[in-house]
């Protein structure tokens, strides 16, 4: 499979978990992306992909908020609402029944446009705190 959107070190926040679903979202949206270009694939299938996508980012979207609670991060509301937004955006995707074509150039946009952006800032905003707060525990999920 075509690697569109491939994992860089300038991603990684540090925080060995996130880092990890991280990894594992960049692949899901690999393979989303790889069905969005593949002509032969149906709206179902799309769908399908999508639908993938979004359960593991439920997924990471409580593991980081889980994180937030632990460690008492102060803007944990700010980011739960733009994960909130986040869900919303994509889940207007399927009920606006677009086209193909359509729903495909909005699901790339929002996939290269957002995830990047969410990681390369938001989630680079927390990772400090986050990990300065472990550190001092002794917590070994991070990364040196």
């Amino acid at each position: 499979m075509k690697n569109y959107l491939p994992w860089k070190e300038e991603y990684r926040t540090g925080i060995k978990s996130v880092d990890s679903q991280h990894q594992q979202l960049f692949q899901i949206i690999n393979d989303l992306i790889g069905a969005i270009h593949d002509s032969n694939s149906s709206k179902e299938v799309l769908n399908k992909a999508i639908q993938k996508m979004m359960e593991y980012t439920e997924f990471h979207f409580k593991h980081e908020e889980e994180i937030f609670r632990a460690y008492q991060y102060p803007s944990a509301d700010d980011h739960h609402q733009k994960h909130e937004l986040f869900k919303k955006t994509v889940q207007d995707l399927f009920e606006k029944n677009q086209t193909q074509e359509m729903m495909k150039t909005a699901v790339l946009a929002i996939l290269k446009d957002w995830w990047l952006k969410h990681i390369l800032v938001e989630d680079m905003t927390y990772a400090p705190f986050i990990k300065s707060k472990g550190e001092k525990i002794g917590l070994t999920e991070f990364d040196q």
